[in-house]
């Protein structure tokens, strides 16, 4: 499972989390969570509970709060032995001495983390506020970099996100998502103009449709 989820950025809180767990585990299965966005609410992860949780295993990557998508750098987390056994699976060289050490600087930098998180925190509740007075918009709570808002029934999608892209703002169609039935727009949060740009985007867009 993915936690926060894409494409809502909606998190299920770590209490919830292993109250599943003891549930899989009991089953004799597995859970494996994908924690690549957890960073940007990092109170939810369960990373606690690898020490005890010999049927968890947590993906992690450094593409989402880190900003660096180019490298390919990713890591799992879960007991030692389970581990032990991914890695002999691995092929030879996985990860290149560069992207190796890209990812230790990027998490010694918590000077970065910090700034980050703080900035996140505040302009994603800036930005969803701004986006709920946008009339025929329905805004998905998020606790991710993203945001997902819900379209008028009558909204084509594929036209909105075409006239979105003539103003240089590229969004994700959520259609491709398995179960979205209704349509839907997952927006990146970025600088707050940025982020300006696309309310005002959509506002103009919804009133004309």
């Amino acid at each position: 499972m993915c936690n926060p989820n894409s494409p809502t950025g909606r998190v299920v809180s770590a209490r919830s989390l292993r109250t599943l767990y003891r549930q899989i585990e009991q089953a004799g299965l597995w859970m494996v969570v994908d924690e690549a966005f957890i960073d940007f609410c990092p109170s939810h992860s369960l990373m606690p509970e690898i020490p005890n949780a010999r049927r968890l295993l947590i993906l992690r990557s450094f593409t989402k709060f880190y900003g660096m998508p180019g490298i390919r750098l990713g890591y799992l987390v879960g007991s030692p032995d389970t581990v032990a056994l991914v890695r002999r699976l691995l092929p030879p060289w996985s990860v290149s001495q560069f992207a190796q050490e890209a990812g230790v600087a990027a998490v010694d930098d918590v000077r970065y983390r910090q700034r980050s998180l703080k900035f996140m925190q505040q302009e994603r509740q800036r930005f969803m506020t701004r986006l709920r007075a946008v009339h025929g918009l329905r805004v998905i709570p998020a606790s991710a970099n993203f945001v997902m808002v819900e379209l008028p029934s009558r909204c084509v999608t594929a036209g909105l996100v075409s006239r979105l892209a003539r103003q240089g703002i590229l969004v994700r169609d959520c259609r491709t998502f398995s179960g979205m039935t209704q349509p839907a727009l997952r927006l990146a949060i970025r600088h707050p103009c940025e982020n300006n740009s696309v309310v005002h985007a959509l506002k103009e867009a919804l009133r004309e449709a």
